[in-house]
């Protein structure tokens, strides 16, 4: 690993990084203790945050670099937020997390706001704690990684040997957060770097290493482990198509409230402490990019998104997990299940294919760009 520190450190642009998270922390401090503490925030700062947390966020580009990718949609975050200006008790606990030095009193405020907030299932407090670390980190970006997911952690730590506390969750976000940080920090006295790299930065600069090209063959082995945390490119476009599937799936997935035909009718599928689980739903022949439940009526939506055109080959992929999530989840609750396959085209083999299979059906997906003088052109 130390060579590709070595490499990184050298590839690194410390001056745009720390102008770029001290001006956002100061961002997020300012929204905070003017607006959230007194609890007159509003939609407009929400969105504020979320473009400054979520490299998902909409209008958010390569040139907008953002905490990470969280997978969070939007309904969500609005939620977390508006509970965090309504509800006094939460947020004044939140700030006093903000405001602790010591971290066996981080583990016990964290503690105090998992129990507090478990009744309002709003995303701040759950296993993953991706929102709440994405929110640690930007109170404080020189003491706490971007790495938000614990999921994340979990194989970070395993690939440095690091062991942590797993006894409560203040334990788990607080100590892998520490733990992490002072191994790089053992890393990079050795290779001659720790005393060259602004304190300020340090955490980010480990985050941005874990994701980075130089990271993802030390810590990544397995594709499926990634989704990409710190890459703000998110919203692809090229050629008026998505560069990639992963694009599209994410498109779709941020936006869902908003697709009329979609989500209208149909809801993600949460866990018990709801968090969504819709987006690349795991089964045991795979993963389901979409797996959705039908808001009134007793019908799970298996959905398969292809970035171009695509033929009838996706068909069996649709109808072998549509078999998969009949045998394991709808046949018990008597559900039906349906497939959608969402693309750019369609070639005539997939529509003579489904003349027989009634229960699947195909949208296109079309990008649309408009431009809009706002001044009397010159």
């Amino acid at each position: 690993m130390e060579n590709e520190l070595q490499v990184f450190y050298e590839e690194y642009d410390f001056n745009s990084k720390i102008h770029t998270w001290k001006e956002n922390s100061n961002t997020f401090t300012e929204i905070w203790k003017n607006k959230f503490i007194i609890g007159k925030a509003n939609k407009q700062d929400f969105d504020e945050l979320v473009f400054i947390i979520d490299s998902n966020a909409r209008g958010s580009t390569k040139a907008d670099e953002a905490v990470a990718r969280t997978y969070i949609r939007y309904p969500i975050w609005y939620k977390m937020f508006s509970d965090l200006n309504e509800k006094k008790e939460l947020r004044n606990s939140i700030h006093e997390l903000f405001e602790l030095e010591i971290n066996k009193e981080k583990i016990i405020k964290i503690n105090e706001i998992y129990k507090l907030n478990e009744i309002n299932k709003n995303g701040l407090t759950t296993k993953n704690a991706i929102i709440l670390n994405a929110l640690l980190f930007l109170s404080n970006p020189n003491k706490y990684i971007s790495s938000l997911s614990i999921n994340h952690r979990n194989i970070i730590c395993s690939k440095l040997s690091i062991d942590y506390d797993h006894s409560s969750n203040g334990g788990i976000i607080i100590d892998s957060n520490t733990k992490i940080i002072d191994k790089f920090k053992k890393i990079l006295t050795k290779i001659d770097l720790i005393n060259k790299i602004d304190g300020f930065i340090l955490p980010r600069f480990i985050s941005d290493f874990i994701y980075s090209k130089h990271g993802r063959k030390i810590f990544w082995e397995n594709k499926q482990d990634i989704d990409d945390f710190t890459d703000s490119a998110t919203n692809g476009y090229m050629n008026q198509s998505f560069y990639l599937e992963k694009y599209l799936e994410s498109f779709i997935y941020t936006n869902w409230e908003n697709i009329e035909k979609l989500g209208k009718n149909y809801e993600f599928i949460t866990d018990s402490e709801n968090e969504p689980i819709s987006l690349q739903y795991h089964t045991n022949i795979g993963n389901i990019d979409l797996l959705v439940k039908h808001k009134k009526n007793k019908e799970y939506l298996v959905v398969e998104l292809k970035k171009s055109q695509t033929s009838d080959q996706t068909i069996g992929q649709v109808t072998r997990y549509m078999g998969w999530v009949f045998d394991n989840l709808a046949k018990k609750d008597k559900v039906d299940v349906k497939g959608l396959i969402i693309a750019e085209a369609f070639d005539d083999k997939i529509k003579y294919s489904l003349k027989f299979v009634n229960k699947v059906d195909l949208m296109t997906y079309k990008i649309n760009f408009d431009l809009k003088y706002e001044n009397k052109p010159s």
